[in-house]
């Protein structure tokens, strides 16, 4: 069962490894996906896709967590945005740092929108004086989310570096 895998990003098809080559396999195709609610040993989904040659001569199948795939959606979100920066950021990370690059980019929107609210919203202007308690807590949310960003920046930055890979 596939976890993880290597991640390398390229701007175009040609640039791919062994696309236009004569070892690259051509005319497999998945003809069915298959959830399993309960693939994995601890009760995990996977997905497993079943591929067929053109011909429909060979079978095969591949099983996938969905983790992997959420972190392949991840992925192509951040490609998908247009911003090479971040995108040239992922390219030979390890696996576990692809992880804690889009975990820091999911937290960073995350903390946007929570500042945004505490900032301009009327709504938490209201709650701050219906109830200040709250109020409070939602600010040491904020606070602690920024502090948890600047960890996960600094391990991808000693990744980068190779002090943690």
């Amino acid at each position: 069962m596939q976890q993880h895998i290597d991640l390398k990003i390229v701007e175009k098809p040609e640039d791919a490894p062994n696309y236009n080559r004569d070892t690259f396999v051509r005319g497999l195709q998945i003809h069915q996906m298959v959830i399993v609610r309960r693939g994995t040993q601890g009760g995990r989904p996977t997905v497993d896709l079943c591929l067929r040659s053109q011909d429909g001569s060979e079978e095969f199948t591949t099983i996938v967590t969905t983790a992997l795939l959420a972190q392949v959606a991840g992925i192509y979100r951040v490609c998908n945005e247009g911003e090479a920066g971040k995108a040239d950021a992922l390219d030979g990370l390890p696996a576990h740092m692809v992880r804690v690059f889009l975990e820091l980019e999911e937290l960073q929107e995350k903390v946007s929108a929570l500042d945004r609210f505490i900032s301009h919203s009327g709504f938490f202007a209201n709650l701050e004086e219906d109830n200040p308690d709250e109020a409070v807590r939602l600010r040491r949310q904020l606070g602690l989310m920024v502090d948890y960003c600047d960890v996960l920046k600094k391990r991808l930055e000693a990744a980068k570096k190779g002090k943690n890979g």
